[in-house]
């Protein structure tokens, strides 16, 4: 109806679980007809907040959260590492234990991640902590979800980690999302201008 009005429309969301891609594929299913510039999902604008603010390409993101933010960081032509690979990482935590991590990643992405873990958290916290201008990114602050009907589940981890002296370090892409959402619907904009 609403498109047979001449409207135009977004389909936002905060959930950083799938891709552009994979929220079309999502529609199919349901009968609906979306085309992956209408979607919006905080996966995609992770990346595409990296993009606006020219994050060097030289510079590597550390993922902890799932395929979406895999996918959408890829299609920008970021280098990444984590997300679901590091699920079955473990640390064994002995006298004299360091562990290692890559200087090059200037940016934590965090968002909802089924396969969280320790060694996930200490490999974010170290490269936030250690690496210079690493950067702090939240695909939403959610302290809670509703993943079945009979009870709250814990949300994204990002608030979790935010350590008070590093809370000016934390950026979160959902007023991001929703300001550039609305100007995109506007104007039309794509903003990686992504051919699929």
């Amino acid at each position: 109806m609403l498109r047979s009005k001449g409207k135009r429309l977004v389909f936002v969301t905060n959930n950083s679980t799938k891709s552009r891609k994979q929220y079309g594929k999502k529609f199919e299913t349901l009968g609906l007809n979306v085309s992956e510039e209408e979607i919006f999902a905080s996966s995609f604008a992770a990346a595409a907040y990296l993009k606006s603010i020219d994050f060097p390409k030289d510079k590597k993101v550390y993922v902890i959260g799932e395929d979406g933010i895999l996918k959408e960081l890829e299609l920008a032509g970021y280098q990444y590492l984590g997300g679901p690979e590091d699920g079955g990482k473990k640390i064994e935590l002995k006298p004299g234990f360091l562990m290692e991590h890559d200087e090059d990643v200037g940016a934590v992405v965090v968002g909802f991640d089924r396969h969280f873990n320790y060694y996930k958290i200490q490999y974010g916290t170290l490269c936030i902590r250690e690496n210079p201008g690493c950067l702090f990114i939240a695909t939403n602050r959610d302290a809670v979800t509703h993943l079945t009907d009979a009870q709250e589940w814990a949300g994204c981890i990002s608030t979790k980690l935010a350590v008070p002296s590093r809370l000016t370090n934390l950026k979160t892409v959902q007023h991001y999302q929703y300001t550039v959402g609305a100007q995109w619907l506007a104007l039309s904009v794509d903003l990686l201008n992504v051919n699929h």
